[in-house]
């Protein structure tokens, strides 16, 4: 097996992480209005598409529910 080597997170891994107990990411991304800032791609009525701003790999897409 190959290992995954992802240079390009290094911002992610080393920023400040909010709280314990702080609302979860998805659920901030699901309650603003800036799509373009969190990448999202569309909003439908029981879920929404968005980028992850930190791929493995190119065009990694993630559908989350509300």
């Amino acid at each position: 097996m190959d290992a995954l080597h992802a240079p390009w997170r290094i911002d992610y891994i080393l920023a400040p992480k909010p709280p314990p107990g702080e609302t979860s990411l998805f659920t901030r991304i699901a309650q603003s209005s800036d799509d373009e800032t969190h990448h999202v791609l569309t909003r439908e009525r029981t879920c929404y598409a968005l980028l992850n701003a930190f791929p493995y790999t190119g065009g990694h897409l993630m559908v989350v529910p509300y």
